[in-house]
Order: structure tokens, then C-alpha cells, then sequence
């Protein structure tokens, strides 16, 4: 290849790379630039609210100041929607001119649908403040590592139980062995030995040969074994 043809191939090159230049600029004078903040009612920035063009499908979010940026919108009229977690959206019309930057801030008030407050009523309920007459440890029930198990009247209530059997059924641990005839019923329990159980408040016998208690629980009117006694 001669020197003549080198130089007509650079030429060729130089002309195309301009005319890629000068096209490009073109480009992007015929674009405009979008930017600007969003607020809430309170002049406070929220960061993560979306700014988005509908018609052609473009948008972005702010950042941690608030800023939005969107590039290359083409010369139009298009449909700006502003939203936000919790506030309500925003729809405006704004027209973009040819290689121009246009800078709005939105401002979003709080979403009239969204409860603003909230409030919890309840009852307190006294507990105990030592539980060593059942566990043999000084805590409070709330401190306490090992398992209790405590069976409410409404649950008595609610499945419908008729003797103590049907009662103690959902506490782990409780075991029946023997119902003498469906006439009177003996329950073991794990924990401790010697566990002091009480029967309308006067102690009666138990069982000491096992990790357990053993007793009659027939006719039984009152019994729970965490003194003082209460009645059911």
C-alpha cells in the first residue's frame, strides 16, 4: 500500500470520527435534563421517594439529600408522577424544550388513609414475686429456666372438660396411670419430690419414691400446688 492510499484511509477515519462527534452533540442538545428535590409537608426531605415519567417509562430516586436526576428526556410534554411510602402521589404536566435543564421540587403531603396513631389498652396482671414454694428456687416467674405450665379456666372452658383428666390433658409432664373405676383419678408430674399439695388448703399426702408427686384426686374441689392456695 502506497503513502497516497495511508493518507486517504486516515482522511477517511478523521471525517467519520467528526461527523460521529458532531452527531452526538446534536444528540444530546436535543435532550434536556430533569433534576431537582422532593419534601414533605414539614420541609423535611424524604429520601427513596421515586420520580417518574410515564410516558416514557423512565425515572429515578432520591438520594440521602434528596436529589433526583433524569438524563436524556426527549422534547415533549409528558406526565410527572411523584410518589412515596405513606404520602400521596403527586401527577403533573411539564413540557421539556430542547437541550435545556429544568429543576422542580416537589413538596408530598401525609396520606389521609394511613392511620397516623395507634393505641394498645390492656390490663395489668399481678404475679407472683417468688415461685420457690413450687420450684425451690427464690426467682420470679419470669426468671425462671425451668418449663411451668399453666392451665387457664377459659381453656377448661373451651374444651369443654369435664373431669381432671380432660383438664391437665395440654400440660406436658402430667401423666394419668390410674382412674380406679372412672371414680377417682392419680396424676404424676416431673420436678421435684416432695412438691406440697394442698387439697381446699390442707396438705396431703405425697409421693416420695420417684422424681414426682403421687395423690387421690377424687372429689377434688380446689387444688394447685403454689402456696398460698387460691381458689379456681
Amino acid at each position: 500500500m502506497d503513502t497516497q492510499s495511508l493518507i486517504a484511509i486516515k482522511t477517511l477515519f478523521f471525517f467519520l470520527g467528526f461527523l460521529f462527534i458532531v452527531n452526538l452533540s446534536v444528540f444530546a442538545q436535543q435532550n434536556s435534563t430533569f433534576k431537582g428535590k422532593v419534601y414533605d409537608n414539614n420541609n423535611r426531605i424524604l429520601v427513596g421517594a421515586t420520580v417518574f415519567i410515564e410516558q416514557l417509562g423512565i425515572g429515578d430516586d432520591t438520594d440521602w439529600d434528596g436529589n433526583f436526576e433524569i438524563d436524556r428526556v426527549p422534547a415533549g410534554q409528558y406526565k410527572v408522577v411523584v410518589s412515596y411510602v405513606g404520602f400521596e402521589s403527586i401527577e403533573r404536566e411539564i413540557e421539556f424544550q430542547e437541550g435545556m435543564t429544568k429543576e422542580i421540587n416537589f413538596r408530598l403531603l401525609p396520606d389521609r388513609n394511613i392511620l397516623s396513631e395507634i393505641e394498645v389498652f390492656g390490663a395489668r396482671r399481678e404475679r407472683p414475686e417468688k415461685m420457690d414454694a413450687l420450684t425451690r428456687i427464690p426467682l420470679r416467674l419470669d426468671e425462671q429456666v425451668q418449663s411451668i405450665s399453666v392451665i387457664s379456666h377459659k381453656m377448661i372452658a373451651e374444651q369443654g372438660a369435664l373431669t381432671l383428666n380432660d383438664a391437665v390433658r395440654n400440660a406436658p409432664g402430667l401423666t394419668t396411670f390410674a382412674t380406679y373405676g372412672n371414680t377417682s383419678e392419680s396424676l404424676t408430674s416431673r420436678g421435684y419430690r416432695g412438691i406440697p399439695v394442698v387439697k381446699n388448703g390442707v396438705r396431703i399426702h405425697s409421693d416420695f419414691r420417684g422424681q414426682g408427686f403421687l395423690t387421690d384426686w377424687k372429689w377434688i374441689t380446689c387444688t394447685i400446688p403454689v402456696l398460698p392456695t387460691r381458689e379456681l
